[in-house]
């Protein structure tokens, strides 16, 4: 849904919520786009003058940021902003001020940060007993290390043995697209704050929300991690010239693009298998005739599945082996996902009229609501944006707004 399709009636599931989003980059930014994008009043709280990190950067990752910020747009989103130094004791009694009157409170600052500036969840669930406090770090609230930068890519990728796994021995341990472990754990936590509201109408008492990157990194790998724990054995890294399961596994076809076969439960699907690949040799062929003979031969499976792949283009494929209903996915670039029938029809990607970049468009919060459905009813803020509209909604008259720029505290 574009923003200019929003009707005025309209209402989102956090309608009438206000969330204060005092944080960097891209994981807790995140989680109060999200936030917005179901109807919540975002104030996005920068410094003054450097403004969130985000706003400088050249490239994210390898990629330049080219015409237009996209890390920016993306992750900011439904949010009004205002320039803060929270340096200054003035500057924190304006964030104060704006968290007593909220509901949810964002934060991505070190926990000795925020005792520092009186921002930590103790001093200030005293002034407002229903605030959801939600912090995000790195590395989590206890241990040596929990205050400890970390992006995705160390904390999330690196730490929780992601990385390593996709590596076979000696191999160089592959890095990955940037912001994958930020947003999949901002669509995590922003459920933890729904769940944290809907305890607080029960309850009437708020509380502190917490996720860690190296936490959902955990989590992701919940499958294979807790195999080593039952087991004590080494996750056995996929070879896919000596995948156990021939029928799990990447193939290269015609034209060059990739495939994966996904049927975990191959005997079921391997008449239908061999009927795709026009090869009724093999289903009865005694080499490869169920799961352990197919396993005991799978070097050699593999080997004759390549040269079949090798004769068609992966379209072709994909209709024969849709055919079969065979489990499958394409291996797809990016500029194929962002032209995908399927990921348009279900409005994964949406349109958006910017007010000086004109129409840009942006990746979607993927969760539907039937009723109330995730829309983009503002780009990211100018820095400081609505500085003056946000101080007046807490109290500030125009004096104190002029004698707050002047000493360089707000922007």
């Amino acid at each position: 849904m574009t923003s200019e399709g929003t009707s005025a009636g309209t209402r989102g599931a956090l309608d009438g919520i206000r969330v204060v989003d005092f944080t960097e980059f891209a994981f807790m930014p995140s989680v109060a786009a999200i936030l917005g994008d179901w109807g919540a009043d975002v104030i996005k709280i920068e410094h003054p003058t450097r403004g969130d990190g985000t706003r400088g950067l050249l490239s994210v990752g390898a990629i330049p940021t080219g015409a237009w910020n996209y890390s920016w747009e993306l992750n900011n989103r439904n949010k009004r902003g205002i320039g803060i130094d929270a340096s200054q004791k003035q500057g924190q009694e304006i964030i104060r001020r704006l968290v007593e009157e909220a509901d949810v409170f964002t934060v991505s600052l070190r926990q000795s940060a925020l005792c520092k500036y009186g921002l930590d969840y103790e001093t200030l669930r005293k002034a407002n007993p229903r605030l959801i406090y939600v912090h995000g770090s790195g590395y989590g609230e206890e241990g040596d290390e929990r205050e400890r930068p970390g992006y995705d890519i160390a904390a999330y990728w690196a730490r929780s043995g992601i990385m390593a796994s996709l590596a076979g021995e000696g191999q160089t341990p592959p890095f990955v697209p940037v912001g994958m472990g930020d947003l999949s754990a901002s669509l995590a936590l922003a459920g933890g704050i729904g769940l944290a509201l809907y305890a607080r109408e029960r309850t009437g008492l708020g509380q502190k929300v917490s996720l860690s990157l190296l936490g959902m990194g955990i989590w992701g790998c919940a499958v294979p991690l807790q195999s080593v724990i039952a087991t004590g054995a080494e996750y056995p890294f996929h070879d896919r010239k000596r995948a156990v399961n021939p029928l799990w596994n990447t193939y290269r076809a015609k034209d060059g693009k990739w495939l994966v076969l996904a049927s975990f439960q191959s005997d079921r699907y391997w008449p239908g298998f061999c009927r795709a690949l026009e090869r009724p040799d093999l289903e009865r062929d005694p080499r490869f005739i169920d799961v352990p003979t197919r396993a005991a031969n799978n070097v050699e499976l593999i080997t004759i599945l390549d040269d079949v792949f090798a004769t068609r283009d992966r379209d072709e494929w994909g209709k024969r082996l849709d055919s079969e209903e065979v489990i499958w996915g394409p291996a797809q670039t990016f500029p194929e996902v962002m032209n995908d029938p399927q990921v348009l029809a279900n409005g994964y990607l949406t349109d958006v009229d910017h007010p000086a970049l004109g129409p840009i468009r942006l990746v979607r919060n993927p969760i539907e609501l039937s009723e109330m459905p995730p829309v983009v009813s503002r780009t990211a803020p100018e820095l400081g944006q609505h500085t003056e509209e946000i101080l007046m909604e807490v109290g500030y008259d125009w004096d104190d707004i002029i004698r707050l720029k002047e000493e360089e505290i707000v922007n």
